[in-house]
């Protein structure tokens, strides 16, 4: 029987700048599994979900393409932000993927 690793695949969006900027700006992609939170990669501009699908796909994982989108944060993705973005970045969206990859028999 197969056994499986399972994780999630975060996209948290930001947009910097005045209250009302049309578009995006840069997308933190989070990578969550039995290892903690790893693979934090800041993509380009506007990526689509795709790349990030990509990004987990180089890592073995298979991501279920049904995403839960929320509006709320944590406080470990504020701090991640201000991190990577500065202190100007404003949320504009999270969105988390149920993910698999295969375990290696033992």
């Amino acid at each position: 029987m197969q056994r499986w690793e399972y994780g999630y695949l975060i996209l948290i969006r930001v947009a910097t700048g005045p209250v009302g900027q049309v578009g995006r700006g840069a997308t933190i992609v989070v990578i969550s599994d039995r290892e903690g939170r790893n693979a934090v990669e800041l993509g380009p501009l506007d990526p689509g979900d795709v790349w990030a699908f990509n990004l987990a796909g180089d890592r073995g994982w298979l991501v279920n393409v049904k995403g839960v989108l929320s509006q709320r944060n944590s406080p470990w993705m504020l701090d991640l932000v201000v991190s990577l973005v500065g202190p100007e970045a404003r949320f504009e969206s999270v969105t988390s993927y149920d993910m698999r990859r295969p375990v290696a028999a033992s």
